[in-house]
């Protein structure tokens, strides 16, 4: 038996590049044209930095996309070649259900909240923009056909990247253990979606992880983020 030292992260992987890409081509044939109302939620809900009363929309957008990131793309088609995808459905659909109640707070609130600084704006439009655009351009500049295009709110990681994005920028006035909350599942899974790519020798492996710990940073440099108050001010 091989020293353990002696095994790389593909080892670990339960499936083929190859098949992974085509689980993914099968996904989205299943859920077209689904893709189109995705599409045009997450831009709608972009504007969320921009906009205090477009939060609970934002909120909405991103419930829909992760409940059915995890239930479509997790527990009925990744399961069948991942064991850890039921895992990651249930998480999935548990961040879901707190973008739900983020959307009933919103709803619900009398004062959304100052807007965040414009660097903050910006950095969650780029996370936007990312997710919608440049996933699909990635997959084509990697030879892959257009049927194996990453899409937000279809599968997982252009969903976590906008989710990034409205983490960061959307005003900060809601419970502080709510948002919190709203952070584990999406800093979890830049973790695992990046060392995934990695095992698969794909090249944009760092892309999650980056955005990951640079969102956290935006996160800590804001002193409203994860405390009671709301500080921060528009620029």
């Amino acid at each position: 038996m091989s020293e353990w030292w002696t095994y790389t992260l593909g080892d670990f992987l339960m499936f083929a590049p190859r098949t992974y890409w085509r689980l993914v081509e099968l996904h989205n044939a299943a859920l077209w044209p689904a893709h189109l109302a995705m599409g045009l939620a997450g831009a709608a809900a972009a504007a969320a930095p921009w906009m205090r009363r477009a939060v609970p929309v934002a909120a909405l957008v991103l419930a829909a996309a992760w409940i059915t990131v995890g239930w479509e793309f997790h527990a009925r088609r990744y399961a069948q070649v991942n064991w850890a995808a039921e895992a990651f459905a249930v998480a999935f659909i548990a961040e879901g259900v707190l973008w739900l109640l983020a959307a009933a707070w919103g709803l619900r609130a009398s004062a959304p909240g100052p807007l965040p600084t414009a660097l903050r704006r910006h950095a969650a439009l780029a996370a936007w923009l990312f997710a919608l655009v440049g996933y699909p351009l990635l997959g084509a500049l990697a030879g892959r056909p257009w049927t194996q295009t990453e899409l937000f709110g279809i599968v997982p990681d252009p969903t976590v990247m906008a989710t990034l994005g409205v983490l960061v920028g959307a005003p900060a006035a809601m419970p502080r253990m709510l948002r919190f909350a709203l952070w584990v599942v999406p800093v979890g899974w830049c973790a695992v979606g990046g060392a995934t790519l990695l095992a698969m020798n794909e090249p944009t492996w760092p892309l999650l992880p980056l955005a990951g710990a640079l969102a956290v940073m935006f996160a800590l440099l804001r002193r409203d983020q994860f405390s009671g108050t709301n500080t921060q001010s528009s620029r």
